[in-house]
């Protein structure tokens, strides 16, 4: 209706007054699929459907919010399968997972922007990639110990596959048109043989120096 809009198609995401789930991780035989397979992957699909709320901190989501969260745990464990994820991803089993809602929170900078940190989704691949590729030298070398000109595949799935407890990773995010964009990252990876962590924080360069770093 507007000009430059999106059509948007909104359903319901439980059925039979909440106590059934409309996500599901297969369908009955002979039912009707109008997307193609080719459309995008299975682990894509998976990791996208589970993909957290993106409601802002402090609102209460919706009630067919509130009923579907209750499955999401068990429609993990269903798609979290090696025949829907590829080979490279073999080793990030238990990693496939939603970080919890209570890490959700929002920083107003000095300039009045208002921030929203949530911890990290297998689906902010793309995000994390673009966010590196922003960055100057300077900074890539003070995060990386190194220069580097290119961010490798695992590398990016290092950031975003974790099991939110011995690995935790929060994104500060920007909203856009397009959804959102990662400015700032703030990651804990504990080495279980030493118990020693390690915490590394990245700002993108034109957000420094305005005390995103201090507020993860």
């Amino acid at each position: 209706m507007s000009r430059g809009g999106k059509a948007v198609i909104a359903l319901p995401s439980t059925a039979k007054a909440g106590s059934v789930s409309r996500i599901v991780t297969h369908l009955s035989e002979g039912a009707g699929v109008v997307t193609t397979r080719a459309g995008v992957t299975m682990c894509h699909r998976v990791t996208a459907s589970l993909s957290p709320w993106q409601e802002h901190p402090g609102t209460r989501p919706g009630a067919d919010q509130r009923r579907a969260s209750k499955f999401r745990a068990d429609l993990l464990r269903q798609g979290s399968k090696p025949s829907t994820f590829p080979p490279e991803l073999a080793d990030k089993e238990g990693k496939i997972k939603v970080g919890p809602k209570e890490l959700r929170t929002t920083h107003l900078v000095s300039d009045g922007t208002l921030l929203n940190f949530r911890p990290i989704h297998p689906t902010d691949e793309p995000r994390m990639r673009d966010l590196f590729y922003k960055l100057s030298e300077a900074t890539i070398y003070y995060r990386f110990m190194g220069y580097q000109k290119r961010v490798s595949r695992q590398q990016l799935q290092d950031f975003v596959y974790i099991d939110h407890r011995n690995d935790v990773t929060i994104v500060g995010t920007m909203p856009e048109a397009h959804g959102e964009d990662i400015i700032a990252v703030g990651s804990y990876y504990l080495d279980q043989k030493t118990n020693l962590a390690e915490v590394a924080f990245t700002v993108s360069d034109p957000w420094q120096n305005k005390g995103i770093g201090t507020s993860f």
